[in-house]
């Protein structure tokens, strides 16, 4: 990965982060999380990075678990977790100094839409995509 200039980190396409979530919850296949989407999580989400994209979708092949730990991380059993984080990025000086804040405001908004993606489709019937 090439290394990113302090402050003027690259933002994460929130609408393809949003698009992939609801994929996997919709047809109930965590087979169709896509790997920028699992860097997303695992590094902005509170959750441990496994061996790869397929040790990850193994761990979470229960989709209604996957749907919880979205919202509270492996650390935590509070369901605003990651929402508590999302704020924590837009508002540290410190994070949009180093990153640059139309990047903390890309993992804000990455994580509210999976959060959000998470609590509405884990209520929805699953529908096969073939």
């Amino acid at each position: 990965m090439p290394q990113q200039e302090s402050g003027n980190w690259k933002p994460h396409n929130v609408k393809a982060l949003e698009a992939n979530a609801t994929l996997v919850f919709k047809t109930g296949d965590i087979r169709k999380l896509n790997k920028a989407t699992y860097n997303f999580i695992v590094g902005h989400m509170g959750f441990i990075a496994h061996y790869d994209l397929g040790g990850f979708q193994s761990a979470y092949r229960d989709i209604k678990l996957f749907g919880e730990m979205l919202q509270t991380s492996e650390h935590s059993r509070d369901p605003d977790y990651n929402l508590n984080w999302a704020t924590r990025y837009e508002e540290s000086l410190t994070f949009n100094v180093g990153y640059g804040e139309p990047y903390c405001q890309s993992i804000a908004q990455g994580i509210r839409a999976i959060v959000t993606t998470a609590r509405q489709q884990s209520e929805q019937p699953r529908l096969s995509l073939v």
